[in-house]
């Protein structure tokens, strides 16, 4: 099995900050992989994003 993460920050016209992440997974693993963990990894996903707005926006010291 082997996973490819990338995230990605870029600035809209409107001046809004967009923050992508997206992990891939492949192999012959990669379906059970996903069916027992997406909900957890989801999770995960969501509280980095929001870890880092908090702290972008001034709300966090690392």
């Amino acid at each position: 099995m082997a996973a490819e993460r990338w995230q990605a920050l870029s600035v809209n016209e409107n001046g809004q900050v967009l923050y992508e992440s997206r992990e891939v997974f492949s192999g012959t693993l990669a379906p059970l992989t996903q069916k027992l963990y997406q909900e957890k990894l989801q999770g995960s996903f969501n509280a980095q994003a929001q870890g880092l707005k908090l702290w972008l926006q001034g709300g966090c010291r690392p």
